[in-house]
C-alpha cells in the first residue's frame, strides 16, 4: 500500500472516503477528479508531509484498484518528470503492478514542444513496464477528468 510504504504520517486530504469532488489547486494550476460513481478514495497531499524531497504534490487512491500521482506546476515540465519519478521508487513493485498507475502533469503555463525530451522516454518506458500502457497526461492549467 502507498501509505506503507511512504508514511503512515503523511497528510491525508481525505481517507477512504466517497467525495463526489477532488480539486486540487497550486498557484495558477488546478486538478479537479469527478467521482461520478462514489468510489473510496483516499488523497495524500505530500507536500504537507514531511518529505525532505521532491516528490509528487498528490496521490490520490481509488478503491485500491487505481493510483495517480499528480504534480501542479509552473512550467518546468522536466523537474515534474523528476519529481514522478521519485514518487514511482518509494512504492513497491508488487503493490504498483497490482492497480493501474496514472501519472499526471498540470502546469500553469502552456509547456513548449520540447518538454518531450530523454526524461519523458525513460518516465513513459517506466508506466508501461508497470502497466502496459501509457497513462501519463500533461495539461496547462485545468486538468479534469472522471476517476
Amino acid at each position: 500500500m502507498y501509505n506503507q510504504v511512504i508514511n503512515e504520517d503523511a497528510y491525508h486530504i481525505c481517507k477512504n472516503e466517497k467525495r463526489k469532488i477532488i480539486s486540487l489547486t497550486s498557484l495558477k494550476s488546478k486538478y479537479i477528479g469527478i467521482n461520478k460513481d462514489e468510489k473510496v478514495l483516499s488523497v495524500l497531499d505530500l507536500d504537507r508531509s514531511d518529505f525532505k524531497d521532491e516528490r509528487a504534490d498528490y496521490i490520490i487512491e481509488n478503491e485500491k484498484i487505481e493510483l495517480i500521482l499528480l504534480e501542479l506546476k509552473g512550467a518546468d515540465v522536466s523537474k515534474a518528470f523528476d519529481q514522478l519519478e521519485r514518487t514511482i521508487k518509494l512504492i513497491s513493485d508488487d503493490y504498483l503492478k497490482s492497480l493501474k498507475l496514472n501519472l499526471r502533469i498540470v502546469t500553469s503555463k502552456t509547456p513548449s514542444p520540447n518538454y518531450i525530451d530523454n526524461k519523458r522516454k525513460a518516465l513513459d518506458i517506466k508506466i508501461k513496464r508497470i502497466n502496459k500502457i501509457n497513462n501519463l497526461i500533461i495539461k496547462s492549467q485545468l486538468l479534469e477528468e472522471i476517476i
